[in-house]
């Protein structure tokens, strides 16, 4: 039983070091966005692979959903530009009702595609 509780112990501590946790520092906690303007969005890159990058939106930092894929599956190097126009990268319209309501909140949502966890960043606004 003893090597059976060690065992566990030991896979328990592995997998939460691959697991690991990635933090969006940019933008910054209240920053506010220009529409039609480039901005860079920086994260760490202690987790390595291929991430997906999606901007959510909603009424308030507890109800947000998301609007739409930034880049998918791009490689993990910890930033990317990202210019803000009133059309998703792919020229479709956002998806989320916030879009284009200047008292909503937005947020940056990075999916590591290795683990498919979801990891957040900071709120701000969009200046529509």
């Amino acid at each position: 039983m003893h090597i059976t509780s060690l065992s566990t112990a030991l896979v328990l501590a592995a997998s939460t070091l691959v697991a690991g946790s990635l933090n969006v520092t940019e933008p910054g906690t209240d920053s506010s966005l220009d529409l039609k303007s480039t901005t860079k969005i920086v994260w760490d890159t202690n987790i390595g692979g291929k991430v997906t990058v999606f901007l959510a939106g909603g009424t308030d930092q507890e109800h947000l959903q998301q609007c739409g894929v930034l880049a998918d599956g791009i490689n993990n190097v910890g930033h990317m530009d990202w210019t803000l126009t009133e059309k998703k990268p792919d020229g479709f319209d956002w998806y989320c009702s916030a879009w284009a309501n200047n008292d909503a909140v937005f947020g940056i949502e990075i999916q590591t595609l290795d683990d498919m966890e979801y990891h957040w960043g900071s709120h701000f606004k969009i200046n529509f």
